[in-house]
């Protein structure tokens, strides 16, 4: 395994155990390591081959609806915003709604589905894992940075 790919593998790992397992880590440290994890994603090359064969688990909505609940009770403080303002406040004047613990769900099956893949074809894994960024998940993770930076920022501005 070339140094690259055990950076990016571990980085996935780590990542997906401080979102199912927060041990007191912190919002801006979620967002940091979201931010570097989109970094490193963004390294491999574009080239698509994972085998055919492999299974999509969004067929399986039971996995999403038990990953929310898992992840739910560690970051409490996360849920639905107003996408507009960042603000936790949805009014009949929100345009549109974002949702951090949906975001969360969303990438760590996506993850785990590269960790998964990555254990038995390792270059189909890392393909998966930057398909799915650059369709999937990236997006999720764009959006969740975004609100975490209002939010530490206005938790900074509370504090000071």
């Amino acid at each position: 395994m070339s140094p690259p790919a055990i950076s990016v593998l571990g980085l996935v790992e780590q990542t997906l155990r401080l979102i199912l397992n927060r041990e007191g880590a912190s919002l801006a440290a979620l967002r940091d390591q979201l931010t570097q994890l989109r970094e490193m994603v963004s390294l491999p090359p574009t080239n698509w081959c994972w085998p055919d064969d492999f299974p999509d688990s969004s067929e399986n909505p039971h996995r999403y609806y038990a990953l929310r609940a898992v992840i739910q009770p560690q970051w409490p403080e996360l849920g639905f915003y107003d996408m507009v303002g960042l603000s936790a406040a949805i009014t009949p004047d929100t345009v549109e709604v974002g949702d951090d613990l949906d975001d969360l769900a969303d990438l760590v099956k996506d993850l785990s589905e590269a960790v998964q893949l990555t254990s038995i074809d390792l270059p189909g894994g890392l393909s998966w894992l930057r398909f799915t960024a650059d369709t999937h998940w990236g997006d999720h993770v764009d959006d969740l940075v975004r609100h975490l930076n209002a939010i530490v920022a206005s938790s900074a501005d509370w504090k000071g």
